[in-house]
């Protein structure tokens, strides 16, 4: 096949043919016609940065650009580029003419009739076109070919093109070319798709890729720490009973397990059979579903230079503006926030850890009237959580402020007896758990669940788009 301009020989003409000339009604000025993308979006900028001939290489490209030509009542150029660019690909590669490669003579002698009442064609491509027409559509003469390819293409950038990346055929160009790997470090465009996975109950997926990219992105920074930085990744989203587990071949569970946690062996691409068999789950299955909603709109209306200086923390900040943001007293006052607390806190440090529990025991503690059940239930909170040998032990809780407990455990009749050891865990908890939390697909799970089960439903501060837009 030749290089100059792509052609596509078996779509050429089919696209050409589903171009049809305006016959009586007057053209409009396409720069007073209303566009739905606006100037320096997201969408606006992606389209902008691409040559149309690489717009036309594409059978979809040229689909959905001979329809943006049909919206705006200018087909007869691109009618033209399509048809000479038919007979350009029959004259270099003659062998590979088919009974569909033709050009409907008819319709490209009405569309250069209407060109030629114009300026947007050179006289000269007016010229040959009219030969060609009169030798009953034969064009043998490749130089000439090319320069008329040339001319109608210039014409086509400065009208057709210049309103392309405002138009709704532009838009669904865009969700049909746009891959979702590279938008994984765009923090706004996963910023409204995580929205959308939470909303469908498969966050965990977004949630791993984001993970292993921060495991690869920090591992020269903290080498001695990869395997347990990969441990945690596995416990979290791998293991057989991983909370936010993922759906990935059981051969490669076994084998990251067998490396990482046997082995204690973590590359920076240990994950990367994981992360491709996630990237081509999310590509197959909640992609192109994302690619038909508000909020994939609203990613393509946002401001391209904040969405390109977005921050991390900006996304998530959005994020839990949207899902809600809980304090610790909050999570802490509903069962469901203490069980997700725990787990994570237990994922997060290896080895047992009861720090959520021995707050809320140390609270019913305080609360307890009857001496009796305060002295069995003091010593089995020590025992539980504090003790040297304890079975789950608070470990944000010092050793002194223990040993200050452990020689009142006896004597000591008040509630009080706890409050110390309570306010070092809640301040562990609010300053190193809780932001960690609180960016982990198991705080976004709590608070699905609490607005499944609360008697009024949760209350947000509007839609994301809107959330976003403020």
């Amino acid at each position: 096949m030749g290089s100059f301009p792509s052609a596509t020989p078996k779509t050429a003409p089919n696209q050409a043919d589903a171009v049809r000339p305006a016959v009586a009604k007057k053209p409009p000025d396409a720069g007073t016609m209303p566009f739905p993308t606006q100037a320096n979006t997201v969408c606006y900028n992606y389209l902008r940065a691409m040559p149309l001939p690489r717009v036309l290489e594409s059978p979809v490209g040229r689909r959905l650009f001979a329809a943006h030509c049909s919206d705006i009542k200018k087909e007869d150029v691109l009618y033209i580029y399509f048809a000479l660019q038919t007979k350009w690909q029959q004259l270099k590669e003659p062998q590979n003419n088919n009974a569909d490669d033709t050009v409907n003579l008819q319709q490209l002698e009405h569309a250069v009739r209407v060109v030629s009442s114009t300026t947007r064609l050179s006289n000269a491509t007016v010229a040959t076109l009219r030969i060609g027409l009169n030798a009953g559509g034969t064009f043998t003469n490749e130089n000439d070919l090319i320069a008329m390819m040339e001319d109608a293409m210039k014409a086509l950038k400065a009208v057709e093109w210049e309103n392309w990346p405002r138009s709704a055929a532009g838009r669904e160009f865009m969700a049909k070319t746009v891959k979702f790997e590279p938008l994984l470090r765009d923090e706004m465009a996963m910023c409204y798709f995580h929205q959308f996975l939470v909303q469908e109950y498969s966050s965990e997926n977004l949630e791993f890729l984001d993970s292993v990219n921060a495991f690869e992105d920090g591992y020269d920074s903290a080498p001695g720490t990869s395997v347990d930085r990969a441990a945690r990744i596995l416990r979290l989203f791998v293991d057989e009973n991983a909370p936010l587990q993922i759906n990935i071949p059981s051969k490669i569970r076994v084998r990251l397990e067998r490396k990482v946690m046997k082995d204690r062996d973590a590359p920076r691409d240990v994950f990367r059979a994981a992360k491709s068999e996630i990237v081509a789950l999310v590509q197959r299955d909640s992609w192109p579903r994302y690619l038909k909603t508000p909020s994939w709109a609203g990613y393509l209306d946002f401001d391209e230079t904040v969405a390109r200086t977005a921050s991390a923390q900006r996304r998530h900040d959005i994020y839990l503006e949207f899902i809600g943001d809980d304090d610790l007293d909050a999570i802490l006052a509903h069962e469901l926030g203490r069980e997700y607390l725990a787990l994570f806190l237990g994922i997060v440090v290896t080895g047992s850890e009861g720090t959520v529990d021995f707050i809320h025991h140390a609270a019913t503690f305080a609360n307890v009237q009857n001496d009796k059940e305060r002295d069995e239930l003091k010593r089995e909170i020590y025992r539980r959580y504090l003790a040297p040998d304890a079975p789950a032990p608070a470990r944000s809780v010092t050793p002194g402020t223990i040993a200050e407990i452990a020689r009142q455990l006896e004597g000591s009749k008040n509630g009080q007896l706890f409050d110390k050891a309570v306010n070092q865990a809640r301040s562990y908890l609010e300053l190193e758990i809780i932001p960690q939390f609180k960016k982990n697909g198991m705080y976004a799970k709590y608070r699905i669940l609490v607005g499944q089960t609360a008697s009024e439903p949760i209350k947000r501060k509007g839609s994301f788009i809107r959330v976003i837009d403020r």
